[in-house]
This record gives structure tokens, sequence and C-alpha cells, in this order.
């Protein structure tokens, strides 16, 4: 098998929050909850996707191939590949929409949001199979968009803290200086 080492890189390096990073990193590692992976480990479970009902539940077809993740992606407006995703390969797929974040004709709104949209679609499939609710729709993508904004939002915010906290750091450290000499006290 190839190295998976690149595509675990560039995922640790990805903007996004650290529980995403470690879900992607789940994900390309194949240690997801999903039924090929349970029946592989021994376990007796339907072996049929339980939203869309096709056989073989990977974990490329719950977050790519499977009837809410297709709906998901088209609704959200994230590049689709040519051809559409993958339908065997979860390393190809996630390195797709790892690269298209990079990508500067893709406003940036969009390109950015994709790990939250595998994120999300994982979420939702759960919320079906836990809690039998179902997300779709102009809201359901809305809210993604919401807390992709919000993140980098806060992100930017931690940025320009820290910028000022450096700031200070340096007057304290170098302290007091006189005013240049050409300059004129005034006292009253």
């Amino acid at each position: 098998l190839p190295s998976l080492n690149g595509i675990k890189d560039c995922i640790w390096s990805t903007e996004t929050e650290p529980k995403i990073r470690i879900f992607l990193w789940k994900a390309v590692s194949g240690a997801l909850s999903v039924a090929d992976n349970l029946i592989n480990r021994g376990m007796k479970v339907d072996s049929r996707c339980q939203i869309c009902g096709l056989e073989g539940e990977s974990i490329n077809h719950v977050l790519f191939t499977c009837t809410l993740a297709r709906h998901t992606w088209a609704s959200s407006n994230f590049p689709i590949p040519m051809d559409g995703f993958d339908h065997s390969s979860i390393y190809s797929n996630i390195f797709y929409v790892l690269k298209m974040m990079l990508n500067q004709s893709v406003p940036i709104t969009i390109r950015r949001c994709g790990p939250w949209i595998i994120w999300s679609i994982w979420k939702n499939r759960n919320s079906f199979l836990f809690e039998n609710r179902i997300s779709l729709g102009p809201y359901f993508i809305r809210s993604i968009y919401e807390k992709t904004d919000h993140w980098f939002l806060v992100k930017a915010m931690e940025k320009q803290e820290h910028q000022i906290d450096q700031e200070r750091k340096k007057r304290i450290i170098f302290g007091w200086k006189p005013p240049p000499k050409s300059w004129i006290k005034c006292c009253l």
C-alpha cells in the first residue's frame, strides 16, 4: 500500500477545529464505526447503509456517496469533482477537499468550509442513527457556513490579541525612552 503520510500531513496542517482534524485522520485511518469496519472486526451488524439502504456502508460511502452526503455536498456550493466523488477511495476524496481549500478561484467562504461539511455529514448521520433526526436544506447548510465563519472569526481575534500582547511585551521589555531632542515639553 502507498504511504498515507502525505494526506495525514495535509490533515494536520489544515485550518480547522482540532476535533475535525482528528476526525479526518480517523477517517483516512479507517477508524470510524461504519458497518464495513464493524463487520471486519467480527461484529454482526446489517451491512447496508441505514440512510440510503445500499449494500456496503464504508467511510467513503457515508461521507461522500450516500444520498445524504451527495445532497449535502450539492447544496453546499462546494466545488465537486467533474465526475463526482470517487466511489471507492476515501483518500482521494478527502485529499480533493483539502486541496480545494487552497484553490484561489473559489470564494474563501466556500473553500474553507470543506472539513466542516464532512464533519456535519458525519454528525447528521449519527443524529439519524441515534436520535432518528436528520437535518437537510438551507438551514443545515447555513449552519455549516456559520460555524465555519465563527471559527475563523475567533481565530482572527485570537491572532489579533496575540499581536497586541506581543507589542505590550516589547514595550515592557524596552521600557520608557525619552522623546527626541527636537520635541518641546509643554508645562502648565
